[in-house]
């Protein structure tokens, strides 16, 4: 790795520390380190989708094997709301 005059400094500085003070110098570049590590990482979202807030995949939307026709899912939603409130077709 290249010296460059700020790392020889630094490194100058830090080996005329007092040994009390090198804890406190170490604490400082793991505070920096990990302060430039969240900057650089992307977050990551634990928040659950709408799906898994309302309790998953509706059971009878999994096991018909139809759904990937839009107006067979209307239709499948649509008789089913129907039965449910019981509302003629």
């Amino acid at each position: 790795m290249h010296q460059t005059p700020t790392r020889q400094q630094l490194l100058r500085a830090i080996a005329t520390l007092p040994d009390d003070w090198l804890e406190e110098a170490l604490q400082m570049i793991q505070t920096l380190e990990a302060k430039h590590t969240q900057e650089t990482t992307p977050p990551i979202h634990n928040t659950p989708t709408i799906l898994e807030r309302m309790g998953g995949m509706p059971e009878f939307l999994i096991h018909n094997g139809q759904l990937s026709d839009r107006e067979q899912r209307r239709k499948l939603i649509g008789d089913r709301i129907r039965q449910r409130y019981g509302h003629a077709p």
